[in-house]
């Protein structure tokens, strides 16, 4: 053999810039450099795991919590948790649906294959240290690829209040970090999860989605965290969907002994201002059949976290009648000038016209939302895995005016049959599609440049497509809400938790068409995707319960594609959807319009 000088050192023998650093592929915690000649990568340092270092960008040995903050993901060391509101509906001697006073549980995924995470709860009143049936919490360390749930105690928000009821969660190690609400479905049917996103990456303006309130009892929600020590003051517009909120009470301690205000109801287009101290929760609830806070604006002083929803909603909203094409005058006397959305023809003037297309049934959703200056202008949107002939609602809201919305394939309408059209939306304007169909959705303004969307996912109702039980219903599960991630914030690596006692949980990976990707350490055969379109591709996979891992391999240039991954299950009238994770770098898209 010749000797390491006398090796070949022509541009296609190396692989790597002599005296680069870079961190090994297959150790997070090991440093590597270069060789002279650049043929080889060679061992140089170890990071320092005992004191929570990991290696970094450019082969550095940083702490693991400022590197996960660096780069501007959905891991990090610091989250806010809410017991957010859900649905309780009394019936007979007991209730029969109680997704409000189920157990509520946050769930921890160490992301480290090196480093353990030590871990503390706290509340407005002190350290966690009980869960909810006053037991010890488990606060030992959580180790490498670890996984914790902690059922916590009930700081259930009700109604419209401002109450200080938010969970902080603090870590030594990156962590990805989950709420479920509850993570037990037996017996709720009402239940649903959220991704949470690290205190780091919050932002300071917001636009939320949730849906329309179907029942008197059950409604949309607004919940805003304040993060930052201090007074966090928060402004509120309401959208034009609005109709009205529920009014109700704000708390505070003051010298030591509780404060009352009222929150006042609010209408459509009206503003409202509230001041917040850190772990404050701010919950706005609508008040009336058909009201939905989608499009209602969120501006702080200071960064907070934003919760939107509902107690329980109905997807599709198929007992909605659609009066948007109606004139002032129209409305006000009364006349059918609207249609109902079941069939998109029956004339219609308020939602009690159109009961006969109720779809049962409801269910609870939740989703922590990305500041507007995370949304992007390219989404991959994978259906569920079908459970009949159910479709998929996607609700695609705008952040400025002039957004055109455009589809690669162009999907089909599961109700008319007929293929979408191209949509022009304002800002805090939302267009819905109901399809059996995955496509890829584009938004820009009229002169090309990209225009930022959030693209919500919801899961249809157990009756869907209904209304009643017929063959080809979903025949089980009920709404859920996530979010499909922007393509300029999917990342190369997922670790997620899959929670226990669903009757089936599924993942769908979305990435281009020439990623190579293993899940739990096992690649996946080419028949395992199917094509979106000429550039992407998707795959749906059944998954236990537990922690998994989907990666994407690196390709002989050493570059990883960059994919989603969206976590999903159901058993009989429950549900629950989040995005395995996603980038939250400020892409800056609309700057300037």
């Amino acid at each position: 053999m010749a000797p390491a000088s006398a090796v070949d050192t022509s541009a296609e023998a190396q692989v790597c810039t002599p005296s680069e650093r870079r961190c090994s592929p297959s150790d997070p915690q090991l440093v590597e450099r270069c060789n002279a000649n650049g043929t080889a990568w060679l061992s140089e340092v170890v990071c320092n795991a005992a004191s929570g270092q990991s290696c970094g960008p450019g082969g550095q040995c940083a702490p693991a919590c400022q590197l996960a903050a660096a780069a501007k993901g959905s891991t990090g060391c610091r989250f806010w948790a809410v017991d957010l509101d859900n649905a309780f509906v009394p019936g007979g001697t007991q209730s029969y649906y109680d997704g409000a006073n189920a157990p509520f549980a946050v769930v921890l995924s160490n992301v480290s294959a090196s480093l353990s995470a030590e871990f503390s709860i706290t509340s407005n009143i002190g350290p966690v240290l009980l869960d909810g049936k006053s037991a010890p919490l488990d606060l030992s360390p959580i180790p490498p690829l670890g996984l914790r749930v902690l059922y916590l105690p009930a700081r259930n928000v009700e109604g419209t209040t401002q109450d200080p009821l938010a969970y902080r969660v603090d870590t030594t190690a990156p962590v990805a970090a989950y709420q479920f609400n509850p993570l037990e479905n037996v017996g709720v049917y009402s239940n649903d999860a959220s991704l949470l996103l690290p205190e780091v990456a919050l932002g300071q303006d917001y636009i939320a989605m949730s849906r329309a309130q179907s029942f008197t009892i059950l409604r949309g929600f607004l919940t805003v965290v304040a993060t930052s020590a201090g007074t966090t003051q928060v402004q509120l517009t309401f959208g034009p969907t609005t109709l009205q909120t529920l009014g109700g009470t704000a708390k505070a301690l003051v010298n030591g002994q509780l404060s009352e205000s009222p929150i006042a109801s609010y209408t459509s287009n009206a503003t409202a201002y509230f001041s917040l101290l850190q772990g404050d929760v701010l919950n706005i609830e609508t008040n009336k059949v058909g009201a939905d806070l989608t499009g209602t604006r969120v501006h702080a002083d200071h960064n907070v976290a934003v919760f939107a929803g509902s107690e329980a909603a109905n997807a599709p909203d198929t007992i909605q009648c659609n009066v948007s094409k109606c004139t002032e005058s129209q409305r006000l006397t009364g006349s059918k000038c609207g249609v109902c959305q079941g069939d998109k023809k029956t004339p219609c003037h308020s939602n009690e016209h159109c009961s006969q297309f109720l779809v049962c049934c409801a269910d609870h959703l939740e989703m922590q939302l990305p500041a507007v200056s995370q949304w992007g202008s390219d989404h991959v949107a994978v259906k569920f895995e079908p459970r009949g002939k159910e479709g998929d609602l996607w609700r695609i809201l705008a952040a400025q005016n002039d957004t055109h919305l455009t589809f690669d394939p162009v999907p089909t309408d599961s109700l008319t049959g007929q293929p979408v059209a191209p949509a022009v939306l304002q800002a805090g304007g939302w267009v819905e599609i109901d399809t059996r169909d995955s496509f890829e959705v584009f938004s820009a303004f009229a002169d090309g440049t990209p225009a930022p969307v959030m693209v919500g996912h919801f899961m249809a109702s157990q009756d869907s497509p209904g209304p009643g039980e017929q063959a080809g219903d979903a025949g089980t599960g009920d709404p859920a809400f996530s979010l499909a991630v922007p393509r300029a914030q999917c990342a190369a690596y997922h670790v997620f938790s899959v929670p226990p006692k669903f009757a089936s949980s599924w993942i769908s990976i979305a990435g281009p068409s020439t990623a190579n990707v293993a899940v739990d350490g096992e690649t996946l055969p080419s028949t395992a995707w199917k094509p979106i379109n000429s550039t992407h591709k998707f795959a749906r996979l059944p998954m236990a319960p537990g922690t998994h891992r989907v990666l994407a391999l690196a390709d002989p240039s050493g570059s990883s594609a960059k994919i989603s991954v969206e976590v999903y299950g159901h058993d009989q009238y429950v549900s629950y959807a989040y995005p395995a994770g996603m980038g939250l770098v400020d892409l800056g898209l609309g700057k300037g319009k």
